[in-house]
């Protein structure tokens, strides 16, 4: 089977797909990847595996985040978030629509993301070939809990009950962002597609709520932590790179030095924020110089601190790491609650101290709290 895989975001959205291609490839299938190229992934089977670069990166996100066109007049925090999202659909993703549609009439079957989604099931609907949305967090619209935004969602995750309200959470969202992308899908699908393969909102909803034998969704988050619906067409599978390696990755021997030193029984703490924007650096260390605990920092944006005789000692920075093989070495984790570092920390088994920034990050951390797999520490004023 030919399998073209399409992933738009940060690295927490393209590892499940590389994860996802080196599976594939072991089991003898081919895969097309569409992802960002700052991604660098280096497939376990190069021979089954064309990549295929979009022509963009997470930095031009913010270039068409800072004016979106639609939403920024909404009194709801979350359809502000919403008209964002859609603006960096329309500016950066839609256009790759005739480049993605070539690689997807030879494939078998297309597999996407949550950004590409609208894009890829008009792909599937054009061509009449099935596609997968892989949902790295709780998205499936259900009227067992509301949409992860909403203040009791956390509350009605834990304590159970179902409510249509509950499930009108869910396409209340997806029809606003339906509505902010609808004028300039429909230009691309009739320049692309043509017109006939343009998605009402009914077909979205028949796709993306598993009622249309055209689209097929994945839960690909831990059940344990947020029970979701697999009924119809959705199904219920759990993270797909909470434990992955890549086989391109090679242990960093000042890492490995680092952790030597610091022996088996001082394990370090593991502190990254991904992709997301933190100031915070300084005050970081200052804490961890205070506790005399040593960490392991991971990311750039962690890399600006004074150094002090201690830090020297105590206080690693790395730019990136895989984070299954540095977790089981770690005492707790401390991150922004992203959804692949956060799988991770629960396959390492050790706590995970979240600093919510943005999104689901918020419930995740809520979660985590109320479970006693960790704790919230409040970071900053919520984004929904």
């Amino acid at each position: 089977m030919r399998l073209l895989l399409v992933t738009v975001g940060s690295r927490g959205d393209a590892e499940p797909f590389q994860a996802l291609t080196d599976a594939l490839t072991a089991a003898g299938h081919v895969v097309d990847l569409y992802m960002q190229p700052e991604h660098n992934f280096a497939p376990a089977k190069p021979e089954l595996v064309t990549l295929h670069p979009f022509p963009f990166s997470t930095t031009d996100f913010y270039t068409y985040a800072a004016k979106p066109r639609y939403g920024q007049d909404h009194e709801n925090p979350r359809v502000k978030f919403v008209g964002v999202v859609a603006e960096v659909v329309s500016q950066l993703v839609l256009p790759c629509m005739k480049d993605v549609l070539k690689v997807a009439e030879g494939c078998d079957v297309l597999v996407c993301s949550s950004l590409p989604r609208h894009m890829c099931f008009c792909i599937g609907k054009m061509l009449r070939k099935p596609v997968g949305l892989i949902h790295l967090q709780p998205l499936v619209p259900t009227k067992a809990f509301p949409h992860y935004s909403a203040e009791n969602a956390v509350d009605c995750i834990l304590k159970g009950g179902s409510s249509d309200e509950n499930e009108q959470t869910y396409w209340t969202f997806e029809q606003y962002n339906f509505d902010f992308l609808k004028e300039d899908l429909q230009k691309v699908v009739d320049e692309t597609l043509g017109t006939d393969a343009m998605i009402s909102f009914e077909d979205f909803r028949s796709m993306f709520g598993g009622a249309s034998d055209l689209a097929h969704g994945f839960n690909c988050f831990s059940s344990d932590l947020c029970p979701a619906p697999a009924e119809g067409h959705i199904h219920d599978i759990g993270a797909l790179a909470d434990a992955y390696i890549p086989a391109s990755f090679s242990e960093p021997s000042d890492l490995l030095q680092f952790l030597q030193e610091l022996g088996d029984g001082n394990p370090p703490v593991a502190i990254g924020f991904g992709s997301m924007p933190f100031g915070q650096a300084e005050a970081v260390i200052q804490g961890l110089e205070s506790l005399r605990c040593p960490a392991v920092l991971v990311g750039k944006a962690l890399a600006n601190f004074q150094a002090t005789e201690w830090t020297k000692k105590n206080i690693l920075q790395v730019d990136s790491v895989a984070y299954p093989w540095l977790l089981p070495r770690c005492r707790c984790m401390l991150s922004h609650g992203g959804a692949g570092v956060l799988h991770s920390t629960l396959r390492a088994g050790i706590p995970a101290i979240i600093a919510p920034l943005i999104g689901d990050q918020f419930v995740f951390a809520k979660l985590i709290d109320a479970r006693e797999l960790g704790c919230l520490e409040q970071a900053s004023t919520p984004v929904p």
